[in-house]
């Protein structure tokens, strides 16, 4: 079936989607209510204990999922605290070998004299 230009269904498509609609809610009608169900069938306790286990292997899992998708390893992130940590090395370095950057009130002991840099 075509569209219309503008987007709107055409009589076809509406007509198509109310009978569909009926049909579903004809087909529901004839399922009977959660409660109905659960007051006819009872299941084995070995039945039950299996799928216990089985629901608590997956809630963990999923939390591990969860614990992964935030706190996964990232490159970038290794190189930027490797970067902080050779910079804060360099400059600590420099702090003990006398390089005292701009600081002219101090001497530079590698130079013996006012350091301007």
């Amino acid at each position: 079936m075509k569209r219309l230009k503008n987007g709107a269904r055409t009589e076809g498509e509406e007509l198509l989607t109310r009978v569909l609609d009926e049909c579903l809610e004809e087909d529901l009608s004839f399922v009977p209510h959660e409660r109905e169900i659960a007051g006819k069938h009872r299941f084995s306790p070995g039945f039950e204990e299996q799928m216990e286990a089985m629901m608590t292997e997956a809630e963990q899992k999923m939390q591990e999922k969860e614990l992964k998708k935030h706190f996964h390893f990232q490159w970038g992130q290794l190189a930027a605290c490797v970067a902080v940590f050779c910079v804060c090395g360099a400059q600590r370095r420099q702090r003990e070998r006398g390089y005292h950057g701009n600081d002219d009130s101090r001497k530079c002991r590698r130079c013996r004299r006012e350091c301007r840099t």
